[in-house]
């Protein structure tokens, strides 16, 4: 077995951005069947050391230079939610691989609201991705059951670490 495709030492690349705020922001997802990215003025960038591989604007992680192709493990969280009583909504990762369209990768993290309105998590999608050309994206994307249902979001994080060439 090749140790080639393995981040044997030096410093991973690694993104993170969140946002942690006691007023938050709400997202508005106008149709249930397409999840809507995660993005706001309080959502931004808090680590980055990929030397501009990776850049971050409106909820989407570029790779803008070839240092920043390579497989990474992508974690999207949504820590403190609150969404339309008796409904879910969820989170999942969403990448654009080889410049194909973005696609769903990996799990999603699915919450319930019960019929009183209660601040809670939704939990953590993850994902591993293949980002294998300049311009491909990984994103946070919101979904929710009824069309239009709004989400309150205080707590978030979106993290990339990468754990291997492609």
């Amino acid at each position: 077995m090749s140790l080639a495709a393995f981040n044997t030492g030096g410093t991973h690349n690694t993104v993170l951005v969140d946002v942690d705020n006691a007023t938050g922001f709400t997202i508005t997802v106008a149709a249930s069947a397409t999840p809507q990215v995660v993005t706001d003025a309080l959502f931004t960038e808090k680590k980055n050391n990929t030397n501009g591989g990776i850049t971050f604007a409106a909820g989407v992680a570029t790779v803008a230079t070839p240092a920043g192709i390579g497989r990474y493990a992508v974690c999207a969280s949504l820590g403190d939610a609150l969404g339309v009583l008796s409904t879910f909504h969820f989170v999942q990762v969403y990448a654009k691989e080889a410049g194909v369209a973005a696609a769903v990768k990996g799990s999603k993290a699915l919450r319930t609201e019960g019929a009183a309105a209660v601040r809670g998590s939704t939990g953590v999608a993850i994902a591993i991705v293949d980002l294998s050309a300049v311009g491909d994206t990984v994103e946070m994307r919101l979904g929710v059951q009824t069309n239009g249902n709004a989400i309150l979001i205080r707590s978030a994080a979106l993290e990339l670490v990468k754990i291997g060439e492609v």
